[in-house]
């Protein structure tokens, strides 16, 4: 059944695809949902959009008229069900529903897989399958709150490929991506599995280390490094290569109260100072809790490539 969520003024308006009950494979039969599980999820999201609108009546005033759609199957619930639950919950019947038929159901559960596919393709890089910029600041948005309620150490480094125009520019763009693919690879192979990796964008990579500080944070990187650093590329039948990466490491602890750019500008700091040194290397930032606050910016790598002498 197809059903459209009241918020009160019907923006945003969702969808919610709920499936009639109908014989199919074993296989293919996702979990069946219970009436009270499916009206919990119904509350929460009622409750939250009516959060979202709330906080976005200013926007909603300059004239944003955004409309999202969003689709869920609700396996082994019926059109019968769906009545009685609404007999028990009256506040469901502001809730529009549209029973499918057999036929529906495959084409549907395609719909849903897509949609899941796309979602996962505006948070993730198509070359490495590493997280990409938007997916990063999620994460590191999230993880820098966890730390901050617990107590713990949290890491950031960036790291930027060593002379990686002169690599396109030599060797060709699809000898250039085989080293960003291997580099996601060494840092996927090399993190433990609550670490989180990104490419941020062109020769920028992140690393985001939960619980650890800055000492540990230099044991990863550097063994990341040393095993990089040692892989020998063959491109086009020339003469096989290596590769090397600088790196930038900022850290919190706790209570430390710094921005999420304000600590990816921490790292890029380090990162300018890494490269300064000759590359191949990796500085740790200043103690935020210490000193100036970092200004509150990203730079990007067309950017770096300009303040790295534009080689790099």
């Amino acid at each position: 059944m197809w059903t459209p969520c009241w918020t009160g003024t019907w923006t945003p308006c969702c969808v919610t695809i709920c499936s009639t009950s109908m014989p199919r494979k074993k296989a293919e039969t996702p979990p069946p949902i219970d009436g009270r599980s499916l009206v919990t999820e119904i509350e929460d999201l009622t409750r939250l959009l009516a959060e979202q609108e709330r906080s976005g009546r200013d926007a909603d005033k300059r004239g944003n008229t955004e409309t999202l759609v969003m689709v869920r199957l609700a396996p082994g619930l019926s059109a019968d069900q769906w009545k009685r639950m609404v007999e028990k919950a009256p506040a469901l019947s502001r809730w529009i529903t549209v029973p499918l038929d057999g036929d529906s159901y495959p084409l549907l559960n395609h719909l849903q897989e897509r949609i899941n596919k796309l979602s996962y393709l505006t948070e993730h890089d198509p070359l490495t399958g590493l997280l990409n910029r938007r997916g990063f600041e999620h994460v590191l948005e999230s993880e820098m709150k966890r730390a901050r309620r617990e107590g713990f150490h949290l890491s950031l480094v960036i790291i930027d490929l060593d002379d990686f125009k002169q690599v396109n520019d030599t060797y060709g763009h699809p000898c250039g991506d085989l080293v960003l693919e291997q580099l996601a690879r060494d840092l996927e192979a090399n993190k433990r599995g609550y670490d989180q990796a990104a490419r941020l964008g062109g020769e920028e990579f992140a690393l985001l280390l939960p619980s650890a500080g800055p000492n540990k944070a230099q044991v990863i990187t550097r063994r990341l490094l040393d095993g990089f650093s040692r892989v020998r590329f063959s491109c086009n039948d020339q003469e096989p290569f290596s590769v090397t990466f600088s790196a930038g490491l900022s850290f919190i602890k706790g209570k430390t109260r710094v921005t999420p750019l304000e600590l990816i500008a921490l790292a890029d700091e380090a990162l300018y100072q890494a490269k300064a040194k000759g590359k191949q290397t990796i500085v740790v930032s200043r103690d935020p809790d210490k000193g100036k606050r970092p200004k509150q910016t990203m730079v990007h790598s067309d950017e770096k490539r300009f303040l790295f002498s534009g080689d790099s």
